[in-house]
């Protein structure tokens, strides 16, 4: 993260950032039984404005000022996600996709490899769905000074 961060160059948090998953062409749910049911009482469009998924993103402090500044003239919804890509719309904002937010775990390419090798984690920003013991081998994993990873060392591990 910090290496993105720094890849930005300029943006210092005084300027716009919100990258995460990004969700669009979706709408309220209108199914009462749901955990996710919007009445039309209180979404009358049947369309959110793009937003990122809540199980993370990141964002500069800049952007946080706008979500809070515009939410003072936008009605609350419950779906915070939902909420904060609303916000940025009125403010004439949008969030951006970035391929190392990964809200819904990280899918390796083969069953074959295993799925908590921590060279498909060296370049992701977040990952959602570990749990504590998980996160903590992660981190140690991916920090290990003698870890390899490379197109030989991918290949070594599928025999």
């Amino acid at each position: 993260m910090v290496e993105y961060l720094q890849s930005l160059g300029d943006n210092d948090g005084s300027k716009h950032l919100f990258v995460g998953h990004l969700i669009h062409y979706m709408g309220p749910i209108r199914e009462s039984g749901s955990k996710y049911f919007i009445p039309v009482q209180v979404q009358k469009s049947n369309s959110y404005p793009p937003y990122c998924s809540g199980g993370g993103f990141l964002l500069s402090g800049f952007t946080a000022r706008v979500i809070y500044n515009m939410s003072h003239v936008i009605t609350i919804l419950p779906i915070d996600d939902v909420y904060m890509g609303m916000c940025l719309e009125k403010a004439g904002l949008a969030p951006v996709s970035h391929f190392g937010v990964r809200t819904a775990g990280l899918h390796v390419p083969s069953q074959n490899v295993d799925a908590y090798d921590p060279c498909y984690y060296r370049e992701i920003l977040l990952v959602h769905r570990f749990l504590p013991h998980q996160i903590f081998t992660m981190w140690h994993g991916i920090h290990e000074p003698d870890l390899k990873c490379g197109i030989l060392q991918m290949s070594a591990s599928k025999t």
